[in-house]
């Protein structure tokens, strides 16, 4: 499966999947960095949220971060370069969640 690029070219490989109603929009990535630090900060009277601050972090990691390996011979992200394991892609995961065939098990990691 190809990787989704920023600025919205993996739209067109989910809209199989996704529901016609469904409403998405964008947030500045600074958002997630906004939320930890104010989350972090409550999370010093209230350790409940310390832990939702931490979640916050790693989302704006994953956000920003590339997951794939820098070429750097050639100056570019290389999908084909990049490790993968496993045969199950979040591609199938979502049409089974979708499907009503498979959940999201958030458990302790819920944010709300």
């Amino acid at each position: 499966m190809p990787a989704a690029a920023a600025g919205g070219a993996g739209k067109a490989h989910w809209q199989p999947i996704r529901p016609r109603n469904a409403a998405t929009t964008s947030v500045p990535a600074s958002l997630l960095r906004g939320a930890a630090s104010l989350l972090g900060g409550l999370g010093k009277v209230l350790p409940g949220l310390a832990a939702k601050a931490e979640l916050a972090r790693i989302g704006h990691y994953y956000a920003t971060e590339s997951m794939l390996v820098f070429d750097a011979a050639n100056g570019r992200y290389d999908a084909t370069a990049t490790s993968e394991t496993g045969s199950d892609t979040l591609y199938d995961f979502y049409r089974r969640v979708i499907e009503g065939r498979d959940r999201v098990e958030r458990g302790a990691h819920a944010v709300f």
